[in-house]
């Protein structure tokens, strides 16, 4: 497995598909949008979505509806345990429609959506999903290479670098699709069928692969289906290489095993779209979302310039045989820019030396460069090109992208031819160089210039009566002086309630050093007004004695005194005066006036 020519294929695939994964702006792949919506019903509401118009006729909300939803749901449920494991489960885009779309001299004509500068990080992310999903592609088309030519090494090696060159298949793995995953697991689907077929049926866990891939194949795109055929035909080649042998019962029993997987696997998405939709397969909830094709166009349309009829195609509506196949070496976006004329030739050119070599491989000095069995890749090439030629007689969808699932013997049958078509030339190596530089051609010159986002600007809308230039400018002048003063006040704020906070700390600690100070002046007043009463009691008390004393020594007061008009005699005065002041007190025995007598 470890071969140069399988690096480097890796290597492209890797630079090819993200690139695209990057610039391509968001949700410009073909139904990237609704994609990201089928993952993100699954994240957030831990169960599958159903049809938009089934969720009106029930009465339930709008976003239990999405409009892939009979899309069998692992691409999906892979996408979702991303988003979970991300904690961005309730990332939500909103993309406006670009007004501009289709018309044919404005230059962002081929995008649906307005854009930003780059896309958002999450859809990044989530778009190299994609990319891993292509490289495991890569590795299984060179292994699968190698079963079915394996006396020449150098075709497992040339398929892998084609595969990885090739524009359609770059772009695809850089968006979000659940073609990714398809071609996958079909690819390694018809593998392991390559590995029964040249090993035998001996070993019980190629059985049960087979059939574990089997149903996760069923549960990823209804594109798949095709492998349930291409399986059978190689366990009925196995019962028959084992007829008339003990091994025909275990092969058997093995191919039984198989299928039981493969059946508890996927059969309860085949039961549900049922039960929902009427239909196994969903078919009818997809037609209901796109305009059906007229019968009378039907066959015009499949053959293409082929047809010759009396009903040609409108002018302008693409025909499905030289689409198809175009459409794989580059029609980006939403299949609005076709690959260009030179990009077509080359293409064409290496597919004729590539079938110059496979009729050459087929003489028998030449048997060792043709893949063997050679009904394992020519079948599923027509099983694929039969069931996306049926698909476009409903709905005009000629995208190289649904023939995907069969690119494994596609890339093996291809290498073969140009292997052998060129084993003459001496240093053959150096031609796979090409591969790369038109695939990188491809990206500069067709991609880039037709999906730049500044084609597709999305600017604020303007205020309700504000159109002018100026006019936007001022009102984001306004809104930055908001939101600046906004965060000033929300820091004020928060710095106010810091330093209340360290007041209220200060006063604190200010009122617990105090507090025993306080305490102590409370008792040294208490016990000085207590001193001052006392004094005042013990004063009041020497007064009353005293006066006591002088009522006990002096006469009593006479009874009347004579007197002259203007004159007064001094014992007369003096009587009159200790009776004024001492009567009070030896008839109350309590002090009633001062101790001394008014002056007259």
């Amino acid at each position: 497995m470890r071969s140069p020519l399988l690096l480097l294929a890796l290597a492209i695939h890797l630079v090819m598909a993200g690139s695209y994964a990057w610039r391509t702006p968001a949700f410009e792949g073909p139904d990237e949008n609704s994609h990201y919506e089928y993952a993100w019903h699954i994240a957030n509401a831990r169960k599958l979505p159903i049809n938009p118009a089934l969720a009106a006729q029930r009465g339930l909300p709008q976003v239990e509806g999405c409009v892939l939803a009979h899309h069998p749901p692992l691409y999906y449920t892979l996408l979702a345990t991303v988003l979970r494991v991300a904690g961005r489960d309730d990332a939500v885009f909103g993309p406006r429609n670009n007004p501009n779309v289709a018309m044919p001299k404005h230059p962002g004509r081929r995008m649906f959506f307005l854009h930003e500068d780059q896309p958002p990080p999450l859809l990044v992310a989530l778009r190299f999903v994609s990319v891993l999903l292509g490289a495991g592609t890569i590795v299984v088309v060179f292994a699968f290479a190698r079963v079915v030519v394996p006396d020449v090494p150098a075709v497992a090696g040339t398929a892998a670098v084609a595969v990885a060159s090739l524009p359609m298949f770059s772009f695809l793995h850089g968006v979000l699709n659940s073609d990714a995953l398809a071609t996958l697991l079909s690819s390694a689907t018809l593998l392991v069928c390559a590995q029964l077929l040249r090993a035998g049926g001996e070993r019980l866990a190629r059985f049960v692969t087979l059939g574990a891939l089997l149903g996760l194949a069923a549960l990823s795109k209804s594109t798949t289906l095709f492998l349930g055929g291409v399986a059978a035909i190689t366990g009925l080649s196995l019962l028959w290489r084992a007829r008339g042998t003990p091994r025909l019962r275990a092969t058997f029993a093995r191919l039984a095993v198989a299928a039981a997987i493969a059946l508890a696997l996927c059969g309860w998405q085949f039961w549900r779209s049922w039960s929902l939709y009427g239909d196994p397969l969903g078919m009818n909830a997809h037609d209901a979302s796109f305009q059906v094709m007229p019968p009378a166009f039907r066959w015009p349309y499949l053959l293409g310039p082929l047809y010759t009829g009396d009903t040609p195609l409108p002018p302008g509506v693409p025909s499905f045989v030289p689409d198809v196949f175009t459409s794989l070496l580059g029609r980006f976006g939403w299949f609005t820019t076709p690959p260009a004329q030179w990009t077509i030739w080359f293409g064409a050119a290496l597919t004729a030396t590539s079938l110059l070599g496979v009729v050459a491989a087929s003489f028998p000095n030449a048997r060792r460069h043709l893949p063997r069995p050679l009904w394992l890749l020519l079948l599923p090439m027509a099983l694929v090109l039969l069931g996306t030629a049926w698909f476009n007689t409903k709905v005009a969808q000629p995208q190289g992208r649904l023939l995907f699932p069969a690119i494994a013997p596609a890339a093996a049958l291809f290498a073969a031819g140009l292997v052998r078509a060129t084993s003459w030339l001496p240093q053959r190596r150096w031609l796979l160089a090409a591969f790369p530089a038109v695939a990188i051609a491809a990206f500069a010159t067709t991609f880039v210039p037709a999906f730049d986002p500044a084609d597709a600007r999305a600017r604020r809308p303007p205020r309700a009566g504000r159109t002018h230039r100026h006019h936007r400018r001022r009102d984001d002048r306004v809104a930055d002086v908001a939101r600046r003063r906004s965060a000033d006040r929300t820091a004020d704020a928060a710095l106010a309630r810091r330093r209340r906070a360290t007041r209220h700390e200060v006063h604190a600690l200010r009122v617990r050093r105090m507090r025993p100070r306080l305490a102590r002046d409370a008792r040294v007043d208490q016990g000085r007004a207590g001193d001052r009463r006392r004094r005042a009691a013990r004063a009041r008390r020497r007064v009353v004695v005293r006066a006591e004393g002088r009522a006990d020594a002096l006469p009593p007061a006479p009874r009347a005194v004579e007197r002259r008009p203007g004159r007064r005699g001094p014992a007369g005065d003096a009587a009159a005066a200790v009776h004024q002041v001492v009567a009070p007190v030896s008839a109350t025995g309590r002090r009633r006036t001062s101790h001394r007598a008014p002056a007259r």
